[in-house]
């Protein structure tokens, strides 16, 4: 046998076992702690005696942590028992969020030798559980079962469903629910258009340093929909959003600051955040600031780094980068 098929097997026992933590099927469960928690470490290792007998965890926590194990090594059936352990908070805290993310994660992977858990873990059945937390006013469970009802997953298409309960989280200080509920509000899905609201719940979400509420808001400054015009207010808020490394509002923010617009005109701030733009793959942030290299704009004249950055944006097919970089060689 070699490594690879060792490795297979040993993520498969766990796997089988962790069930037995959860009923004590074949396991004492008296003396399950004196098993190793291979979960609580980033890569298997050699467990010594006294370290497996000083285990403090309780059955059902050591269940969930051998999911989580071999879940995030990609194995599809113990991402969707993790999730249920996070779901029912089963030897963990419940998190819906979390619960979601691995349900999610397990529709991508392939089946374990072309055999599948029981799916209990139905769009209906998750959309069920979400809409009981949701009317228990858990925000994370209302913005969960208003996706399912935007989306029809489970349950039947409901715009207004779907508005109603992004609302509710978004009143709660949910950001992602205020950011949602925003775009029911200007796009009309579910609720009258109302681009003053929509402008309202994008801005709060902002406030509480959503990136892309603060990019969103700020366009909307920008371009005055739901809002005055305010070109200051625009920077500001892509300014916040570059900062978290929203590659649009770096872009966006760099040229406010290379024109003037809204900040006095900044050449080495711009050619910073151009940049910031260009090492995340932006092709026109990559033009621009080989324009900044090979004209000296905010930053010393460097042509070897001005080509670099042309050919980076000329390789994803901008045809001004395309010239600008022939004329390098």
């Amino acid at each position: 046998m070699n490594i690879k098929s060792i490795s297979r097997f040993c993520c498969n026992a766990v796997y089988i076992a962790s069930p037995c933590f959860f009923v004590g099927m074949g396991v004492d469960v008296a003396c399950s702690n004196e098993l190793p928690e291979a979960a609580s470490v980033a890569a298997p290792r050699d467990y010594t005696q006294q370290e497996l007998l000083d285990a403090e965890v309780r059955p059902l926590a050591k269940a969930a942590r051998y999911y989580k194990y071999i879940a995030d090594k990609g194995n599809r059936n113990a991402c969707f028992r993790y999730g249920d352990c996070l779901l029912f908070g089963r030897g963990v805290p419940i998190n819906l969020d979390e619960a979601n993310n691995y349900y999610e994660r397990a529709k991508q992977l392939p089946r374990v030798n072309g055999v599948d858990v029981k799916l209990d873990n139905t769009e209906a059945f998750l959309a069920e559980q979400y809409k009981k937390a949701a009317d228990r006013g858990d925000a994370t469970g209302q913005v969960l079962y208003a996706n399912k009802c935007e989306h029809g997953k489970g349950v039947p298409v409901d715009l207004a469903q779907a508005a109603e309960y992004y609302k509710k989280a978004a009143d709660q200080g949910h950001a992602d629910g205020q950011v949602l509920y925003a775009g029911c509000c200007e796009k009309g899905r579910g609720v009258p258009v109302d681009l003053a609201q929509a402008v309202e719940y994008y801005k709060k979400a902002a406030d509480q340093g959503n990136a892309i509420a603060q990019f969103l808001y700020a366009y909307r400054c920008k371009i005055g929909r739901g809002v005055p015009v305010d070109v200051t207010q625009a920077a500001e808020y892509y300014k916040k959003a570059a900062d978290q490394g929203h590659v649009d509002a770096q872009f966006l923010y760099a040229n406010y600051c290379e024109f003037g617009q809204g900040v006095p005109v900044d050449l080495p701030l711009a050619a910073e955040y151009y940049k910031k733009a260009a090492d995340q793959g932006d092709a026109q942030a990559q033009v621009n600031y080989g324009d900044c290299c090979y004209l000296g704009k905010g930053i010393p004249v460097d042509l070897p780094l001005a080509a670099e950055y042309y050919k980076k944006a000329a390789d994803q097919g901008d045809a001004q980068a395309q010239v600008n970089y022939g004329d390098c060689c």
